[in-house]
């Protein structure tokens, strides 16, 4: 007796024919239903038949397929490192590990820094002016002073990454005005990194205040991993990385 048709799956009409050319490769025998050449993303899609006898190894098959594409997708976010810095000791160590795990899971970095200007809430209405022209010329030095800082440290980490041999590291940067919290977050929306790497103390910062607040509402609110290094955290070389 001949072996009844099941559906494995329904496709558009290009994943559908990978699929049969997957399967097929590992000795499954496929059949395609409703093929539209020229409109195969349309309605219901192309149904991927099997023979009923193949059923157990067509979806062993396929959970294979479904496990190395999450670990393909999990190795491609991880490329991304983000970096938040605030020029600090422990933001130069910080950006130095960072150095060395993408070093080691050949990835790029983003250094980010993000600087604070001054809001003012409550301001007589005769005055609004001139406390808008100050206002303005307040944040452009404080925003051309943030660029210098974080050019230099951009500078200082290539330096360090070239001295170690991991000149293949590309290493790039941006800044953002805002609260430290929230500039991390939007930045990591943006920029969608496998891995969030930070120290624990900085200028301007409580240590407990860092790895406190900010941490947990960058880890709340982005749901990615964060890699926090303890401030006098010493890494000799990227064999200590794990």
């Amino acid at each position: 007796m001949e072996d009844k048709l099941i559906v494995i799956a329904t496709e558009s009409n290009s994943k559908a024919l990978v699929l049969k050319s997957y399967l097929e490769a590992n000795g499954v025998e496929c059949f395609l239903r409703s093929v539209n050449v020229l409109q195969g993303a349309i309605a219901e899609g192309v149904m991927v038949l099997i023979r009923e006898s193949d059923a157990e190894k067509a979806l062993k098959l396929l959970s294979a397929m479904h496990h190395d594409e999450e670990i393909k997708k999990a190795d491609q976010q991880l490329r991304k490192i983000l970096v938040p810095v605030d020029f600090s000791v422990p933001s130069h160590n910080a950006a130095r590990y960072a150095v060395m795990l993408a070093s080691k899971y050949k990835a790029q970095i983003k250094l980010l820094h993000v600087f604070n200007s001054p809001v003012v809430d409550m301001i007589p209405f005769t005055d609004v002016s001139s406390i808008q022209i100050d206002f303005d010329m307040n944040y452009h030095v404080l925003y051309n002073s943030a660029k210098v800082r974080l050019v230099k440290f951009h500078e200082n980490i290539l330096e360090f990454a070239n001295q170690m041999g991991f000149g293949e590291v590309q290493i790039g940067y941006t800044l953002r005005e805002g609260y430290a919290a929230y500039g991390i977050i939007e930045a990591s929306k943006r920029y969608k990194p496998g891995i969030i790497v930070m120290g624990t103390k900085g200028e301007g910062y409580r240590s407990t205040e860092l790895v406190g607040s900010v941490a947990a509402e960058v880890s709340d609110e982005t749901h990615i991993p964060l890699l926090v290094i303890p401030e006098k955290a010493v890494l000799k070389g990227v064999d200590e990385v794990k």
